[in-house]
C-alpha cells in the first residue's frame, strides 16, 4: 500500500504542471482552429488579427477556446497568470507584469457562460494595456 501511495504521489507531481509555453506557430494553429470551430465571420478574423475584439458570441467563445486549447485557461479557475504570462512572453504581444494581469482575473459570474468570462477577463487585459500588441 505505501508503494502504491509513493507511486501515485509521484506521478501526480510529475504531471501537475508539465505545461510549457506553445510555440508561436503552434500558437496560431490553434488560434486558426478556434476561428473555425466558433464559426468566426471573417471581418472579425481580420480584426481580431489586428487585436481588436468585438464582444459578438463568435469571438468570446475563439477567446475562450484559443486559451484553453494553448493551456492558459480552464473552465474550473479561469485564466492561469503564470501560464499566460509564460505564453504571452514568446508571442508578439507585450504584457506589463503578472500582478497587472491578476488585476483583471476574478471569478465567474453567476449569470455568464464560460466564453463571456474569459472574454471579460481579456478584454480587461487590453483595455488596461496591461496586454498590448507588438509594433
Amino acid at each position: 500500500m505505501k508503494v502504491f501511495i509513493v507511486l501515485f504521489a509521484c506521478i501526480i507531481l510529475g504531471s501537475a504542471d508539465d505545461w510549457k509555453p506553445k510555440p508561436k506557430e503552434e500558437a496560431f494553429q490553434i488560434r486558426d482552429e478556434c476561428f473555425k470551430l466558433n464559426n468566426v465571420p471573417a471581418p472579425l478574423v481580420e480584426k481580431i488579427k489586428k487585436f481588436e475584439y468585438e464582444d459578438e458570441e463568435s469571438v468570446r467563445c475563439h477567446i475562450k477556446c484559443t486559451t484553453e486549447k494553448i493551456g492558459v485557461w480552464n473552465n474550473a479557475k479561469g485564466f492561469d497568470v503564470d501560464r499566460l504570462y509564460d505564453q504571452i512572453v514568446i508571442r508578439d504581444v507585450v504584457a506589463t507584469n503578472k500582478d497587472d494581469l491578476k488585476k483583471c482575473i476574478d471569478d465567474k459570474h453567476d449569470d455568464e457562460d464560460d466564453c463571456t468570462w474569459a472574454y471579460r477577463n481579456f478584454k480587461c487585459m487590453l483595455d488596461n494595456k496591461y496586454l498590448t500588441k507588438k509594433d
